[in-house]
Formats: structure tokens, sequence, C-alpha cells
């Protein structure tokens, strides 16, 4: 979201005498608040939510409607497949200010996504995203990016068997092991976490730890005193581990599964 942000920003200080049009593809739980963020920015750029999109009919939309592809993750190397310009945004997890952004064709390491801090750790030609949109509207060279774009793709990203060879070793070559894994992710998704400090001094009395289907506090960091577990129909509260309360709970389910507009944006058909 704040790549997002970042972009809207840059997008609309960008002088140029043709019509600027912001294509936002996908949905979420904040929506909403990317909605209310772009208002403030349509005197300058026309904004297209399209929702979801369906596998079978993205290709199709991004060929017809993308002259620049931004993103992070592997959205970008999608684009790259179809030969479009593809360009990789710098993100944080709070809204922040960069000018520059860099062509998927210049990046390291297989890099799809950086935070701001860890640009100069990583040896990436960098290019502000004016200079960007220059090249495709100003320079007319939307084919020769997606060329490169779409030769990096091949080289890197095409060949199946090697691109698992290549994950294979690496995991055979860290000190990463699941255990480890679980003791820092104990719950999916991990954006749904956030952690709370109540210290004398430097020393931590109580951490707080909340998931998105609990909380539980934890007594100097490492005791568990209290635990609220968030189930289907009920919470269930725990004083030391031993069960002490019930209480009845509306149906929960997963966080992305409530935003799945795509049968509104495929015209009411019956989406699975």
């Amino acid at each position: 979201m704040q790549a997002l942000f970042n972009l809207v920003k840059n997008f609309a200080t960008y002088k140029t005498d043709k019509k600027k049009r912001l294509h936002v593809i996908g949905d979420g739980k904040t929506r909403k608040q990317v909605e209310e963020y772009c208002k403030k920015y349509e005197n300058e750029i026309e904004f297209v939510f399209t929702g979801s999109i369906a596998r079978e009919n993205l290709d199709d939309y991004l060929i017809k409607n993308v002259d620049i592809l931004f993103g992070v993750g592997t959205c970008v190397v999608e684009g790259a497949a179809l030969k479009l310009p593809s360009v990789v945004l710098i993100l944080d997890m709070k809204e922040f200010d960069d000018l520059e952004a860099f062509w998927l064709y210049n990046s390291k390491e297989y890099t799809v996504g950086i935070l701001k801090e860890q640009k100069k750790d990583l040896k990436i030609k960098y290019t502000k995203i004016h200079d960007i949109l220059d090249e495709i509207y100003s320079k007319n060279n939307k084919k020769k990016n997606g060329e490169n774009c779409y030769k990096y793709y091949i080289r890197n990203h095409e060949n199946y068997d090697q691109f698992a060879y290549n994950f294979l070793n690496s995991l055979k070559n860290t000190t990463l092991t699941y255990k480890k894994i679980k003791k820092c992710i104990k719950y999916i998704p991990y954006s749904q976490y956030s952690h709370e400090l109540y210290k004398l001094k430097k020393l931590t009395i109580i951490k707080k730890i909340t998931f998105f289907n609990k909380t539980k506090w934890l007594l100097f960091g490492f005791i568990e005193i209290f635990k609220e577990k968030r189930l289907t129909k009920e919470s269930k509260y725990y004083i030391l581990g031993i069960p002490c309360k019930k209480t009845s709970k509306k149906v929960w389910d997963f966080p992305a599964a409530r935003f799945d507009n795509r049968k509104d944006y495929l015209g009411g058909e019956n989406v699975k």
C-alpha cells in the first residue's frame, strides 16, 4: 500500500500534456483506505480501481491497458513475461517519500521488492520515476524496455527446473530451519502480527503479542500469564495456561476471503 502511495505522489507531480491514468489492480482489507488516499490526487490522475481480476483474464487486461507496470513481487515478473515495461517499486510499512524505483532488468539476486532502508545495501541501478515515465511517454521506448524486461525474465525466471535447482541449493546452504521459521512467524498472514512492550527502565515487564486469531501477555517477555484465543464461533481465555472463560463469537473467516470481488468485475459470473 505504501509503495502505491509513493507512486501516486510521484505520478501526480509528473509534467505532461497527456492524460494520466493509473489502473490499480487488486483488492484487500485496505482498499477503502487506498481509494480515500487517491481522492486527493483526482485532479492530476484518473484512477481505475479494477478490484481482483481472474488469472485467466489478467494477461489480456494488462496487454490492452498498461504502458508501464509498476509493482512489487511476482506481478512484476508476470508483466515482464508479457513484454511489458516492468518496474519494481520501493516499499515500506509506513508512508515515505522516494523519487526512485528500478527496472526489473536492473535487478540483482532475483530481487522484486526492497525496503527503503535496504537501498544502499543492494547494488541495484535505481532510476527516478519521472525518468521512467519519460522513457515511455517522451522517448517512445515502450518496446525497447519491454524487450529488456522480457530478456531478464527468460534469463532468470523462465526455466522452472533451473529456478527450482537454485532454490533448493539455497535451502541446502542456509542455517534457517522450519523450527526457526515457526518461532518467528506463528501465524500466517504475518502482516496481522503486532507486539507491544511494557518496560521498567530497560527491563521488559510485560510483552503483549497480537495475532489475528489470538492475543497473549508474557511476563518478562517469555512467561505466558494470560491468553485470549479467538476461534470460529467463540473466544477462549487462559490464565497460566488454564482455561478460565468462554464467550460466543461471530463466525470468523480468513481475511482475504472477505474481499474477493471477481464476480462483480466479471459482470456477476459465478467465480469460485
